[in-house]
C-alpha cells in the first residue's frame, strides 16, 4: 500500500507527517562488527520503525539514539530503513535524549506535523518530552513495567511531570492494568489502547511437531509445556514447580523452561531441576520456534502486573499452541478459544491436569488471532491509525 498524500493542513499550511520513534541506549560493547546484524535495530523503537516502513514504504520514518560510537550526527541506511546517531556527550535524560536531538526536535516540530514516539511509558524522558517538544504528537509505548506509584520522590516528581505534560501526550498504549490504570488518571480516555508489539507470524509458521521433537531429542509420546522467560518466582515458576511434581506421577508429562537464571534465583534453579523441569537458558528464537512447534501447549502463569505481555506467548498462539495465562483475557479473542485464563494461583494444579488431557480440544489458533495481532501487518496498521485519529497523519489508502 503507497501513501499518496501523507500531509495535513495546519495554520493555512500544509505540512507532511514525519515520524520519529527514539531508541534508549545499547550497551557500550555493541559495535557494527558484533552486533550480528542487529546494531541499529537493537530496541523495540527500531524493530517497530523497521517493520512500520516495510508495510508503508511512502512513510517518512527514522529513528534516533544516542551512541558510544559516534562523535557526530551521524545519519545511517539499513534494509531501507533511516537511523540518526547521536554522540552520546551531552545526553540529558536516561542517557536517551540529548541537547542536540532536543533542539532538532523543536526546529522539526515547526516544519513537520511531528510524530514522536518513545517507547517507555513511565520513565523521566516520557513525562518530559511532552513539555521539551510541546508542538511534537507525542506517543507513548508501554512495554512492561508499573507506573510511578507511591511515595518516593522521583515517583512523586513523574506523577507531578505526567499531570502537567497528560494533555499533550497524542496516544499512549498499556500492557496491564496498573499501566491502564494510571493513563486514565491522566485523562486520556479516548487516547489510550491495549497494542501488543504481535508475534512474527511468518518467522512463527507451524512446524510438524512429530519432526520438530526429532530434532530437538524429545520424546514423541510425551505430553509436553513450555515456558519461556527468564526463570523467576515473578513469573510463577515455583508454581510450575509444585504442580509438576504432582501431575509426572500422573502422565507421561515435560515440563520445559526456556530462558536465562536470574542470580537471585538460583534455589529456585535448583528446585526445578530436582523437579525433573528441564531447563535450557537462552537459546536462539529458531530453537524457541522448534520447542513451540514440539509442545503441546505453553505455560504462563504470571500473576506480577510488572511483568510486561510477554512476545512469547503471541507466539505460541501463532505457532497454533493452546496457553494457559492469566493474560489472554486482554486479547480479543474470546479466552476459552485460546486456552485457559488462569485467575487464581490454586487454580494452577487442576487447569495444567485438564490441558494435559484436552490440549487437542483447541483448534485452529492461529488463524484466530494473525488478523489481530501479526507484527508485522495487523499491530503496524493499529499503530497508524493511532497516527490518523490522534496524531493528524493522513489515512493510508
Amino acid at each position: 500500500m503507497d501513501i499518496p498524500k501523507n500531509k495535513i493542513r495546519l495554520r493555512g499550511r500544509v505540512k507532511k507527517t514525519k515520524i520519529i520513534h527514539l531508541a534508549g541506549p545499547v550497551d557500550r560493547s555493541l559495535t557494527r562488527e558484533n552486533a550480528e546484524g542487529a546494531y541499529y535495530i537493537h530496541s523495540w523503537a527500531a524493530t517497530i520503525a523497521s517493520r512500520t516502513k516495510s508495510r508503508y514504504p511512502g512513510l517518512d520514518i527514522e529513528t534516533w539514539r544516542t551512541d558510544w560510537h559516534t562523535d557526530r550526527i551521524s545519519p545511517e541506511s539499513e534494509n531501507g530503513c533511516n537511523y540518526l546517531l547521536f554522540p552520546k556527550r551531552l545526553t540529558l535524560f536516561n542517557e536517551v535524549l540529548s541537547g542536540a536531538m532536543c533542539l532538532r526536535l523543536r526546529k522539526l516540530a515547526g516544519q513537520y506535523n511531528l510524530i514522536v514516539n518513545y517507547h517507555d511509558a513511565f520513565g523521566l524522558v516520557a513525562a518530559i518530552l511532552p513539555l521539551l517538544v510541546p508542538q511534537a504528537r507525542i506517543v507513548l509505548f508501554h512495554h512492561g513495567g508499573l507506573p510511578p506509584l507511591g511515595n518516593r520522590p522521583q515517583s512523586l516528581l513523574k506523577r507531578i511531570m505526567f499531570s502537567l505534560a497528560g494533555k499533550r501526550i497524542a496516544f499512549a498504549t498499556y500492557l496491564n492494568r496498573p499501566a491502564r490504570d494510571f493513563l486514565e488518571q491522566l485523562k486520556l480516555r479516548g487516547r489510550m489502547g491495549f497494542i501488543p508489539v504481535g508475534a512474527d507470524y511468518q518467522r512463527f509458521a507451524q512446524l510438524d511437531k512429530q519432526e520438530a521433537r526429532r530434532q530437538l531429542g524429545l520424546d514423541q509420546d510425551c505430553v509436553i509445556a513450555v515456558g519461556i522467560g527468564a526463570i523467576s518466582r515473578q513469573r510463577g515458576y515455583d508454581l510450575v514447580c509444585e504442580v509438576y511434581r504432582e501431575l509426572k506421577a500422573r502422565y507421561n508429562f515435560q515440563v520445559i523452561l526456556i530462558g536465562p537464571p536470574v542470580p537471585e534465583e538460583e534455589a529456585l534453579c535448583r528446585e526445578a531441576e530436582a523437579a525433573g523441569i528441564c531447563l535450557t537458558g537462552r537459546i536462539p528464537w529458531t530453537e524457541v520456534h522448534k520447542y513451540l512447534s514440539a509442545c503441546d501447549f505453553y505455560l504462563h502463569p504470571v500473576f506480577d502486573e510488572a511483568v510486561g505481555f510477554d512476545v512469547s506467548l503471541l507466539e505460541a498462539l501463532a505457532s497454533d499452541r493452546p496457553v494457559i495465562s492469566t493474560r489472554i483475557g486482554v486479547l480479543q479473542c474470546s479466552p476459552e478459544e485460546l486456552g485457559i485464563l488462569l485467575k487464581d494461583r490454586g487454580d494452577l494444579l487442576a487447569q495444567t491436569d485438564y490441558m494435559v488431557n484436552n490440549y487437542n480440544r483447541y483448534k485452529e489458533i492461529r488463524s484466530k488471532t494473525i488478523g489481530l495481532y501479526d507484527a508485522n501487518s495487523s499491530i503496524i496498521d493499529s499503530i497508524c491509525q493511532v497516527y490518523v485519529n490522534n496524531c493528524g497523519m493522513a489515512a493510508i489508502s
